[in-house]
């Protein structure tokens, strides 16, 4: 991955309503031909870093003083998946990445329309040295050194729901990979759990269009069914690699998860990099 680093050839822009807010969103995508990713909402700079990442539920937020990004995961899934590491953000409108269909696969058929040209010098890797882990609960996420270079991700979740039920996924991360297995997974959710979330304010932008929901019948409510028997266990694995590209480098590693989340996800990556910054 780390000599296949690239830009765009051309700007885009994709716009839409984001998943918990319901509003508006116009993002904005331009070349930069040094290993970069800068960001701004609303013509403030806001940092692309792991520890600029604040706790919330269901997503992933970015944060700094009063500037802030919601729901980045899928946008960073794609562009971590095609070797984007010089980039231009540019948010336009509400601080909240558009859900579109759930998927990171309209990011990636805009970004072929685009077109990419190679980093002159792409980003080193960040290559796990030594084994670190972050545990709570039923969580488990382990990152160890991989004899190869490259990146592999083994996945195992479980869900009460038998329409879910336990679902493994394993893969090394390659641009074929991500395009054919993993960037059309939708995000997922049980009737129960998308009730709870729309008491307390959240997915306001929410349809059948824009992921897949579990009934309360253990059935799939959407008519086009699911794209992957096990499509929301892909979905974690696309989830874990829109965190990862918090790092600004690709990743060279193996990494187990084991019930992840975002939050559990950027912790991870947090102490992959503090070992990385402690290694002589």
């Amino acid at each position: 991955m780390a000599s296949l680093c690239y830009t765009l050839a051309h700007s885009l822009t994709l716009q839409g309503i984001g998943l918990h807010s319901g509003e508006h969103t116009a993002v904005h995508l331009r070349p930069l031909p040094e290993p970069s990713i800068a960001l701004t909402v609303n013509g403030s700079a806001l940092r692309v870093a792991a520890t600029h990442v604040t706790p919330t539920p269901l997503r992933t937020t970015l944060t700094d003083g009063a500037i802030s990004l919601a729901t980045p995961e899928h946008l960073f899934a794609a562009l971590y998946g095609l070797g984007v590491f010089g980039v231009a953000i540019e948010i336009d409108g509400y601080p909240e990445v558009p859900i579109l269909d759930g998927s990171a696969l309209p990011w990636v058929h805009a970004i072929d329309a685009a077109g990419r040209t190679p980093l002159a010098t792409p980003p080193a890797p960040l290559v796990v040295s030594q084994a670190v882990q972050y545990a709570d609960d039923d969580r488990l996420l382990v990152a160890t050194p991989r004899p190869e270079e490259g990146l592999e991700v083994a996945c195992d979740v479980t869900f009460s729901t038998p329409t879910i039920g336990r679902q493994q996924w394993r893969g090394v991360i390659t641009e074929a990979t991500f395009r054919h297995a993993l960037a059309p997974a939708r995000s997922f959710a049980l009737q129960a759990d998308v009730e709870a979330a729309m008491a307390a304010g959240l997915l306001k932008g929410a349809s059948l269009a824009s992921g897949v929901l579990m009934t309360r019948e253990n059935k799939i409510a959407n008519p086009e069914g699911l794209r992957f028997p096990d499509e929301p266990v892909r979905h974690k694995v696309l989830d874990f690699l829109g965190d990862a590209y918090l790092a600004g480098q690709p990743l060279e590693g193996n990494f187990n998860l084991t019930a992840p989340g975002h939050t559990a996800n950027n912790a991870l990556l947090q102490r992959v990099l503090n070992q990385s910054k402690a290694t002589p």
